[in-house]
């Protein structure tokens, strides 16, 4: 019950929408030439600066996690603290209730058995 009282409150991503207003942003970066960028709002474009950084490397420590990546490693790849890379997991990875690590999948996915590794698959044959 609580988890679809959650799900009504999240906010749907209209990913045409998204791809469309990025385009415009790009398009006026591509083509407006460096100095006449400050016409608009110098505050502005450092503004979308940010957060474009901010979101681009929440997305890398996210993706370098799911790939079996520790935090500490992926704060030394991407020049963040260990702390960042956990909040931008967790932040990212909280909707997902189900989900777990690779590493954690392999884990469930095998036992030990005679002192050696097995599949459950192996076992259960």
């Amino acid at each position: 019950m609580k988890q679809d009282a959650q799900e009504q409150q999240i906010k749907q991503i209209d990913l045409a929408k998204l791809r469309k207003d990025l385009q415009t942003i790009m398009y006026e970066i591509d083509s407006t030439p460096a100095g006449v960028l400050d016409a608009y709002s110098p505050h502005m474009w450092l503004r979308l600066q940010k957060t474009t950084e901010k979101v681009a490397t929440a997305i890398n420590a996210v993706r370098l996690r799911l790939s079996g990546k520790t935090c500490a490693e992926i704060a030394t790849d991407l020049g963040l603290t260990k702390r960042q890379v956990a909040g931008y997991v967790a932040w990212n990875t909280m909707l997902q209730p189900g989900w777990i690590s690779p590493a954690a999948k392999r884990d469930l996915s095998e036992v030990i058995c005679d002192g050696s590794v097995h599949t459950v698959e192996a076992v259960n044959a």
